[in-house]
């Protein structure tokens, strides 16, 4: 589905200026992408992935394989995106390439979360169900529960709605195994430095 971008376009903008006037900040997600809340509940969000390495502190590893704990509707207003979709499949075996899932657990009062392995001694093989491209204008859904990766191609934004959040659900990602999950990183500790050159970013995207 295509929608009429340049009146999206105010309407992220007023959003955006809005969210700065209450005092809301874009962080840098975990898996490399800018966040910013566009709402006080989070339940509306800008997401930018930036073509580049950003110049500050991020997570040390990168295993962008998650699902969420709640649904979500996305549109792309800038770039292009691949969404992989998988299967999580215990393996009888160990061999390569193997993954372990860990939990999500959010750290009170935050919106950090830190990984918990699910069960150390097992592992599993990750299998592509479907891959879906998405350009500018068009727009997707993700399911709860669903184990995904987005890919961006080049500098690229979506407008994320999110439906209430299941509380009672842990979401999934999943490690490749020998990698050490980055439970030190809080994306809420950004230096303002930090938090300026997201906000440039963001500029950049919706330009």
């Amino acid at each position: 589905m295509r929608i009429a971008y340049p009146s999206l376009r105010l309407l992220i903008l007023e959003l955006i200026s809005k969210a700065a006037r209450a005092g809301r900040k874009p962080a840098l997600h975990p898996n490399g992408f800018v966040q910013l809340n566009l709402d006080g509940a989070g339940d509306i969000r800008l997401h930018v992935w930036s073509p580049r390495a950003l110049p500050m502190p991020q997570q040390k590893t990168k295993h962008p394989i998650h699902d969420h704990n709640f649904d979500m509707h996305s549109t792309i207003l800038r770039g292009c995106l691949r969404n992989y979709l998988y299967r999580a499949v215990p393996m009888e075996r160990y061999g390569p390439p193997a993954y372990q899932l860990y939990r999500a657990i959010q750290i009170s009062g935050t919106s950090d979360t830190v990984l918990h392995k699910i069960d150390s001694g097992k592992y599993h093989r990750l299998e592509i169900t479907s891959t879906n491209d998405y350009e500018l204008g068009e727009s997707y859904d993700m399911s709860k529960g669903v184990l995904h990766q987005a890919v961006p191609h080049g500098l690229t934004a979506t407008l994320v709605t999110k439906a209430q959040a299941d509380a009672s659900y842990r979401p999934i990602v999943a490690v490749p195994d020998g990698v050490q999950p980055d439970n030190d990183y809080r994306r809420t500790a950004a230096t303002p430095e930090s938090v300026q050159i997201l906000w440039r970013l963001i500029g950049r995207a919706i330009e």
